[in-house]
């Protein structure tokens, strides 16, 4: 008995590009500047709430002393 070589069946090759070096340095460089931009507002964001906090403080203690100075004036 003869054994049967079938050819072998072609292969589909399909070809994806992926993106071009230079827009995934450019991708990069704008994610970067993105993420450095947005670090920088949240930096000065909690500076603003940390200057609000002082604040709040001071405010707290005012309103502790006049109102102990109000309650003592009614005894």
């Amino acid at each position: 008995m003869r054994s049967i070589i079938h050819p072998p069946l072609p292969f589909l090759v399909i070809h994806i590009p992926s993106a071009p070096s230079h827009l995934l340095v450019r991708t990069h460089s704008t994610k970067m500047k993105l993420f450095a931009s947005f670090d920088k507002k949240v930096d000065m964001h909690n500076n603003v709430l940390e200057e609000r906090e002082k604040v709040l403080v001071g405010v707290r203690e005012k309103l502790v002393v006049e109102s102990g100075n109000v309650l003592g004036r009614g005894l």
